[in-house]
């Protein structure tokens, strides 16, 4: 009788390094890497309220379940999962991807922040 395995493997919070297995981390980070490497990155619970924020409102109008934090992180639910989908450029300039009607359009964060977080948030 055949049985499927289940790989368990023991990953660490990007910032406070407390090793956990992978399914029990609260926010997914996935970034491909140049000739087709994948790097992953795993933050904690405590580690998530205290860096990318504690307050988070739904981004409506777009093909993604995404929301916004009160310190300007983007996060797409996929499964059960929070996965941080802001990018930094450069210059610093934050932003996201978003698909509205099957197009994908790059959103600037301090605009979907002005549209979808309270006025008394900022």
């Amino acid at each position: 009788m055949l049985t499927k395995e289940i790989k368990t493997s023991m990953e660490q919070c990007s910032f406070c390094s407390m090793k956990q297995l992978e399914s029990e981390f609260y926010m997914y980070r996935v970034t491909n890497m140049t000739r087709g490497r994948i790097q992953r990155s795993y933050v904690c619970k405590s580690c998530s309220d205290s860096h990318y924020g504690d307050e988070w409102y739904s981004i409506t109008g777009y093909d993604e379940t995404c929301e916004i934090s009160n310190r300007g992180v983007v996060r797409k639910i996929e499964n059960n999962r929070y996965y941080n989908i802001t990018h930094v450029q450069n210059a610093g300039k934050q932003y996201v991807y978003l698909h509205k009607n099957g197009k994908m359009m790059t959103k600037n964060i301090l605009s979907l922040m002005n549209r979808f977080l309270p006025k008394n948030s900022k």
